[in-house]
């Protein structure tokens, strides 16, 4: 399990309440200055995590200033086993490990970022959240000072005025997602685990799906294999990737219809999912035949990223097909799951969906940063330029419908859940939100954004289905328009259709 930023402030938030109950006024001279050495190193680091990562240089001073004054104090080593002064340290550690998470996104000198969790560490509320945390512990430091024996002496009553009078973000925190919580450590992509050679639970399934998004996304921020190989059977593996997920999307809105209604806001919003995906996997599908019109046939070398769009195209198509060995071969060709094995009610569809979703932004990421290495490809070589220029176009054309799919899935995925699960489900679905490339949005979807992230946070709110949407009067206005109902196409493919037609 990968760390994230809010498990190291949640250690260090232990380590300050245990040091908490151990400070006591009579704690004598020695521990007491070994303490303010302690409290010197949280705060310093405390102040560089609101200077490099909340833009809050007025914060940081005061906190530099503060611990400049507590390291005035000769520590005494011999002291520093007591729980206040061990226990501040461990904080101090904490922070300091957080700081060095957060670093792992941002560019190196003149580089771009290291990953699309940059976005989120751009955003305002993620700056508000941050400085809450770090005012919050300074805070509890100050108190701690102020049971010492030396709490009287007038540095410790400086530095704690300091750490008091710390000024929180005009904006307060609301009960929405704490985005700053769930930034990862940026660490190397391994190669996912061999395709699985026994039967996993559908548990495993998604979350190996939803791994190897993170994995392709990463390694789109990296230096990798690319070229006109690498590009065509990418487009290959996305468009069998598209073809299931759409297909899923199919049987899960019939599923819809007949537990809700077909006219019900959930079997709606898969539909325009639906739509939605059928358009990126005829993208993906140009793409591939774009590439295959010169490209000579030579042994396939597995990339690492090829590795994982092979997890997630076989996570997928064993959620789909009642193979539970299934993979894109012929010879593993299978019908389809029942509807009632694939989602027995209408909250057994959220996983699947949002599974889903991390899929369909995972190859947005990958379309972007494919077009643009074609893009730099064709500049450098005249032969390129005259036989693949027309690709292009076909990448343009995959992003014409990326927002409104990714919109599509999240309100129906929040129309699924029930409601205890909501809050924790637009957690997942806000960060995704917040990654997204700019360049993902038309004109139009760039409009819309703000009114559809509080449709949907509105939504993760709801409790009873009964509830309507007082401020947006269509859902045309957030989603992207109502499409018809899906083909009927899609419930009439034979079966291994999905193995050979794409």
């Amino acid at each position: 399990m990968i760390a994230t930023f809010g498990d190291f402030i949640d250690g260090a938030r232990k380590h300050l309440d245990i040091a908490t109950r151990h400070a006591h006024a009579d704690l004598g001279h020695a521990v007491s200055a070994e303490t303010f050495q302690a409290g010197r190193r949280l705060t310093r680091a405390l102040a560089r995590c609101a200077q490099d990562f909340a833009n809050a240089n007025e914060i940081a001073a005061q906190l530099r200033h503060a611990s400049d004054l507590l390291g005035r104090w000769q520590p005494s080593p011999a002291a520093g086993r007591h729980p206040v002064p061990l226990h501040l340290s461990a904080a101090a550690t904490a922070w300091g490990a957080a700081g060095d998470l957060l670093a792992t996104h941002l560019p190196l000198l003149d580089s771009g970022p290291r990953s699309d969790w940059v976005a989120v560490l751009a955003d305002r509320q993620a700056h508000d959240q941050l400085l809450t945390a770090i005012i919050d512990h300074a805070q509890t430091v100050s108190a701690i000072l102020k049971r010492t024996a030396l709490a009287h002496a007038v540095d410790i009553q400086a530095a704690c005025h300091l750490l008091d009078s710390l000024q929180r973000p005009d904006s307060p925190v609301r009960n929405s997602p704490t985005t700053i919580r769930g930034v990862p450590l940026n660490h190397t992509v391994a190669p996912p685990p061999q395709i699985w050679q026994v039967p996993r639970p559908p548990t495993e399934l998604r979350a190996g799906i939803t791994t190897s998004a993170e994995a392709l996304r990463a390694l789109c921020h990296r230096e990798s294999e690319s070229g006109p190989w690498e590009w065509q059977r990418t487009a290959l593996a996305c468009s069998i990737i598209t073809h299931i997920s759409a297909r899923i999307l199919t049987h899960l809105t019939h599923r819809a219809s007949d537990l809700a209604d077909l006219k019900s806001d959930v079997s709606k919003a898969l539909r325009r999912s639906t739509d939605g995906m059928e358009q990126a996997h005829a993208g993906w599908k140009a793409v591939r035949r774009a590439w295959q019109g010169y490209l000579a046939p030579r042994p396939a070398n597995l990339s690492l990223r090829q590795q994982h769009l092979t997890q997630m195209t076989v996570g997928l198509g064993r959620l789909l097909y009642a193979n539970p060995l299934w993979t894109p071969a012929s010879q593993d060709a299978a019908p389809f799951k029942t509807l009632d094995a694939i989602a027995p009610t209408l909250a057994d569809m959220v996983p699947l969906v949002q599974a889903t979703l991390h899929a369909f932004e995972a190859l947005t990421v990958v379309a972007r940063r494919d077009r643009r290495d074609v893009t730099q490809a064709i500049k450098r070589s005249r032969l390129l330029t005259t036989e693949a220029a027309g690709v292009l176009t076909d990448y343009k054309e995959l992003n014409r419908p990326t927002v409104r799919t990714s919109w599509a899935l999240s309100e129906a995925a929040l129309l699924a859940a029930d409601g205890a699960e909501r809050p924790a489900l637009w957690q997942d679905i806000n960060l995704l939100e917040l990654r997204r490339h700019p360049t993902t949005f038309t004109r139009r979807a760039a409009l819309q954004r703000v009114s559809t992230r509080e449709h949907m946070e509105w939504l993760a709110t709801r409790t009873a289905v009964s509830e309507t949407w007082p401020a947006i009067p269509t859902r045309s206005t957030h989603s992207g328009s109502t499409s018809a109902s899906p083909s009927p196409r899609g419930t009439q493919l034979r079966h291994g259709e999905s193995n050979t037609a794409r």
